[in-house]
């Protein structure tokens, strides 16, 4: 009750904080103690540091600096398509790794058959690998195995790698255009999975401190300040002055957003 009563404090409505609460025990966020509320118990999730490639510096023979994809809630695969427009731009770098996480099969397929018939063309290319459908199976061993998806990622990336890890995560309950006009936010059932991203981005760079980990997040430029302050503080810039960049993307198309 009284999780519930701090929830409405904040403006949630008591339908809203229900599901919150419900969604947060159901995900093991939280555990229910005779009455009381503690925070759940840590599933298996193994983070295990790995060794550092013995290959010297961050750039490679020609002094190209290693460039890593790692795609959240991938849909369509443009990430890919905008980095490899963007490495093909600076002559300073070049795609080594990528992969992508996307829970629908029918598009994780589709992007997946994309890719190789791109490499089929142009045998350079970079494998782009469907590492998991669910985020937080990145941090999961899958049966009979001794090593998380994740892990295993970060064990092809070659030392001083920069790692671009993007997300588009769900903006169902963020979006002023939600049954709760925003106010549910990062307690609803979908968008609480932004909390993948900063887990997952902690993780890489626990597994490998020689890498740089550098995230680009997109959702709706409709949420309310108080959502937004909390992806900050999650990401590591408790201010808006802390972002390297912001960007909209109403200036390029019909649609605005952060």
């Amino acid at each position: 009750d009284a999780l519930i009563n701090a929830l409405l404090a904040v403006g949630l409505d008591a339908d809203g904080a229900a599901e919150a609460v419900a969604t947060w025990l159901g995900a093991d966020m939280i555990s229910e103690d005779d009455g009381s509320i503690r925070l759940g118990q840590m599933g298996e999730a193994w983070i295990h540091r790995l060794p550092t490639p013995a290959a010297s510096g961050g750039r490679g023979e020609d002094n190209v600096a290693p460039i890593g994809l790692l795609s959240l809630f991938d849909g369509t695969g443009l990430a890919r398509i905008a980095v490899e427009e963007a490495v093909r731009s600076v002559a300073a770098c070049t795609l080594v790794a990528a992969a992508y996480v996307e829970n629908d099969p029918v598009l994780a397929n589709a992007v997946g058959a994309t890719w190789e018939r791109a490499r089929q063309r142009c045998s350079e290319l970079v494998p782009y690998q469907h590492l998991a459908r669910d985020v937080w199976d990145l941090l999961r061993r899958g049966e009979g195995r001794d090593t998380t998806p994740l892990q295993d990622f970060a064990s092809t990336l070659p030392r001083g790698t920069t790692v671009l890890l993007t997300a588009g995560s769900p903006c169902q309950q963020l979006t002023f255009a939600g049954t709760y006009k925003g106010r549910q936010g990062l307690c609803g059932p979908d968008s609480v999975l932004f909390y993948a991203v900063p887990v997952i981005a902690w993780a890489l760079q626990q597994m490998r401190p020689d890498i740089q980990v550098q995230v680009v997040l997109e959702n709706a430029a409709s949420m309310t300040r108080g959502h937004l302050r909390a992806i900050l503080v999650a990401l590591g810039c408790p201010t808006e002055a802390g972002h390297v960049r912001t960007l909209n993307a109403a200036t390029w198309t019909a649609f605005p957003r952060n």
